[in-house]
Formats: C-alpha cells, sequence, structure tokens
C-alpha cells in the first residue's frame, strides 16, 4: 500500500511539474507596427537609436557572432509595452520585418548555447522608423514671363514640427540655388522667360535623421506672353 501511495505521489508531482512547466511556455508571436511608444518625441540625433529607417523599409538585426548549435529567442516590445517573443529557439543569429508605421520599434535577444543554458536578455534595442512624406504643391495662375508678374508655390499641407529637414527646389530638373533660403517656405516663381512656356517646378524634402527619407512634389507653371507693344493709328 506504501509503495502504491508513493507511486501515486510521484505520478501527481510529475504531472504537476509538467503543468507548471507548460505554464511558462511561450509561443512566437506577429506583432506588427511600432511599439508602444510610437507617437512619442522623435530622437533629436540620428545617434540616440540604433538605426533611423524609412517607413516601409527592412528592418534588419544581427546578433553576435553565430556559434554552431547555438539558438536565439528574439523579442519586440508591442503597442501595450509587452514583450513578446516573435522568433524562438531558431539557429539564425538574424532577424528582420518591414516597417509599417512611424515610431520607436524596440527589440531584445536571448541565446541559448548547447546545454540549453540561456543568457540574460539584452538591453531594449530601439530603432526610428520616419513618417512617409507624403508632399504636394499648391496651384498656380499662369504668370507673364519678363517678370511682369510672379507666383508662389508652397505646400498644400505644412510638414510636421517635430522634425527638421532639408529643402532643394528644382527648375526643369535642374537645382534652383538658395531659392527659398533653404527653409522651405514658399518660393516665389518670377520667370524672365522670353516666350510662353510651360515650367516644371520640383521641390524635393528630406529628413536631416536620415537624407534618404524624401518625397517629392513637382508642379507647372504656365508662362504666358504679355501682348506686344501697341499701335496707335489716327483717323
Amino acid at each position: 500500500m506504501k509503495r502504491i501511495f508513493t507511486h501515486l505521489s510521484l505520478a501527481i508531482t510529475l504531472l504537476l511539474c509538467t503543468a507548471s512547466l507548460a505554464s511558462f511556455a511561450q509561443t512566437t508571436v506577429v506583432v506588427n507596427g511600432p511599439s508602444k511608444d510610437a507617437l512619442t518625441t522623435p530622437p533629436a540625433a540620428a545617434t540616440d537609436v540604433s538605426k533611423i529607417y524609412c517607413d516601409g523599409s527592412a528592418i534588419n538585426l544581427t546578433g553576435p557572432a553565430f556559434i554552431a548549435g547555438y539558438k536565439y529567442d528574439w523579442y519586440k516590445i508591442d503597442n501595450t509595452g509587452t514583450k513578446q517573443l516573435v522568433k524562438e529557439g531558431t539557429t539564425d543569429n538574424t532577424y528582420s520585418e518591414t516597417a509599417s508605421g512611424a515610431g520607436y520599434y524596440d527589440y531584445q535577444l536571448v541565446i541559448i548555447n548547447t546545454a540549453g543554458c540561456s543568457s540574460p536578455i539584452t538591453n531594449i534595442n530601439k530603432v526610428y522608423v520616419l513618417p512617409t512624406l507624403n508632399l504636394a504643391l499648391t496651384p498656380i495662375d499662369p504668370i507673364c514671363s519678363g517678370g511682369q508678374t510672379t507666383g508662389t508655390l508652397k505646400l498644400t499641407q505644412p510638414l510636421d514640427g517635430a522634425y527638421t529637414y532639408t529643402y532643394q527646389w528644382q527648375r526643369n530638373g535642374q537645382n534652383v540655388s538658395d531659392a527659398d533660403g533653404g527653409k522651405g517656405y514658399p518660393l516665389v516663381v518670377k520667370e524672365t522667360a522670353s516666350s510662353a512656356t510651360a515650367i516644371t517646378y520640383t521641390l524635393q524634402v528630406s529628413y536631416s535623421l536620415n537624407s534618404g527619407c524624401k518625397g517629392t512634389a513637382n508642379a507647372s507653371v504656365t508662362v504666358v506672353d504679355p501682348p506686344q507693344t501697341p499701335t496707335i493709328t489716327f483717323n
């Protein structure tokens, strides 16, 4: 009877241990978009985060040098501030996802060696994804050649004041030097063309945090010749 009780106790203990381990088991989840602090103030400088990405680009992370037999658990903070396992126990020391929305993307990594021993989890590694720049220029009425009249080109919507930018205007594909003092405010168009024509102006805006993240807008300006000098006759 005592032996039966001992076996029963052992079975119950093993069952409880199995249930306990199962309660701690983690499963991988898909975490799309930025982490919790997506709407907080952007970094003041690119060096404040691990890297600055453009929206829609691939975020590529690499852990320490690959060691055969080691496994890598990748974590990402979701938009509730919860750490989620996004890639579990693979022999791949890299993690990639496509940036889908502006904000901070926060990652952590744990390494497991061949004996099953886990490293401490890393500090949170942050990258920042910049918003897409969707630009459009306001249309302007035709202007007169010879500099008689002027027109003003400007963005239809102001840019987000949380960021700093660099600006470049072009006229028919050629850079217009210091057209607006480098501030990106309205460009005054004063054409001296001697005949009627259509001229394309382009504004390119780049983020100071990453000049590769940019937006472009075009506008066509119609230049009209004024009437010829009139003559007066007498009857």
